[in-house]
């Protein structure tokens, strides 16, 4: 419990400016200037606005104060790694998972930053211990794995996709773990089962227009042009039930732009294919 009060500021001093936080985590020093946890709690606050002499100056006096605070080691890597010096990072947090190893923060942060030496499969394998060791793990921490082993090649994306579907199972359907599973499931060619789940992920959205439009790209490169043609339709449809001032904003000029081009390119090739000709689209920028 006491770890976790450490990585996570106390809520009666995580509010108010940067200013007013060191303020006060000051004060309680100089009530207690023998108390190590309060230099790691200041330490925090000095990484938060990225003053890294401050918090060096915190970390190694706590480090002094208590030379067995196994913290010490995680806000040493914290920095570390906020500074980009991800080896100096890891080598800090080896040290801490080894005083704690059941911490789920700890490990969250030597995945970023063994993935910063590109080291994607170390990298996936702490975020998976990090979601093992949470409750419940957030979503960020299932999207970064799979992220991280998309980013390592195709031999990994079906363990990046199952992992997805965990945190989908786990935490149930959000739209950001749904879209980011649609985006894999196009690179592997499940096309048809990409452009359902992007259906059902977006189905409550309020604004559909670029989800129909991304889904008329899957369905063109899964071979279905007229199915392709009509999502794009449709987007474009409802763009031009927005308001005349969300129509004017440079998204969804850009969106309307890119749905023409791809039902031109479609009517096109239909033209190329049979011979004949066609009308040119009514919906022309």
């Amino acid at each position: 419990m006491l770890l976790t009060a450490l990585l996570l500021p106390s809520r009666s001093l995580a509010h108010g400016s940067h200013d007013e936080r060191i303020g006060a985590q000051t004060r309680l020093i100089e009530a207690a200037p023998a108390d190590a946890l309060l230099y790691l709690d200041r330490a925090t606050v000095h990484l938060d606005r990225a003053d890294w002499v401050a918090a060096t100056a915190d970390i190694d006096r706590a480090a002094e104060l208590d030379p067995d605070l196994a913290t010490v080691h995680y806000l040493r890597g914290l920095l570390f790694f906020k500074r980009g010096r991800s080896e100096e990072a890891e080598g800090a947090l080896n040290r801490f998972l080894a005083a704690e190893p059941e911490n789920s923060a700890g490990f969250a942060v030597r995945a970023r930053a063994r993935a910063d030496l590109r080291r994607p499969l170390d990298a996936a394998q702490d975020f998976s211990r990090a979601i093992a060791h949470q409750p419940v793990a957030g979503p960020d921490l299932y999207l970064e794995r799979a992220r991280i082993l998309s980013e390592a090649g195709d031999p990994y994306l079906e363990e990046a996709l199952h992992g997805l579907e965990d945190g989908i199972a786990e935490i149930g359907p959000l739209p950001t773990l749904a879209l980011a599973a649609v985006e894999i499931e196009v690179r592997i060619g499940r096309f048809e089962h990409a452009a359902q789940r992007l259906d059902a992920a977006t189905r409550n959205f309020p604004v559909r227009a670029p989800w129909l439009v991304r889904k008329g790209e899957i369905l063109e490169a899964a071979g279905r042009p007229e199915a392709a043609r009509e999502a794009y339709q449709s987007g474009l449809d409802e763009i031009a039930a927005l308001p005349a001032h969300r129509r004017q904003l440079l998204a969804f000029v850009e969106l309307r732009l890119r749905a023409l081009e791809r039902i031109a390119g479609i009517e096109g090739r239909r033209t190329v294919v049979s011979g004949e000709s066609f009308p040119p689209s009514r919906f022309q920028p």
